[in-house]
């Protein structure tokens, strides 16, 4: 039989609450992040990884090349230069040569004197 609650009622099963699950213990960031720290430090490079420093024979097919400036290169400002490369053309961001004043505008020549991976060059008239 049934418990009696107040005014002889039966009274309600005692229903469960539902518990959350314990709380995380916390992960170790700081360890974590000292592993990548020695990891970047010691020099060792992860699958697929280069050197962006590193220049192949290929970044100097464009040292020389002229191409057709497609946005305005000034002094201190990137434009846009557009370069033949490998039997099509491709669009490089474009540096003024260091040094160099003048301004090239759209459709003027320039000349690359140095390129930095993976798409910028530095130009001059």
């Amino acid at each position: 039989m049934l418990d009696e609650g107040p005014e002889g009622k039966p009274a309600l099963p005692a229903v469960r609450q539902p518990t959350s699950p314990p709380a995380p213990t916390g992960l170790d960031w700081r360890g974590f992040w000292d592993a990548v720290k020695s990891l970047i430090r010691s020099g060792t490079k992860l699958g697929g990884q280069i050197d962006a420093t590193t220049q192949t024979a290929a970044d100097d097919v464009l040292l020389g090349k002229v191409g057709i400036i497609t946005a305005r290169v000034a002094a201190g400002k990137a434009g846009e230069i557009r370069l033949p490369v490998r039997g099509g053309t491709q669009d490089y961001i474009a540096c003024a040569q260091t040094g160099l004043a003048d301004t090239m505008e759209v459709n003027s020549t320039a000349e690359v004197v140095a390129f930095m991976p993976p798409n910028t060059v530095f130009v001059k008239p």
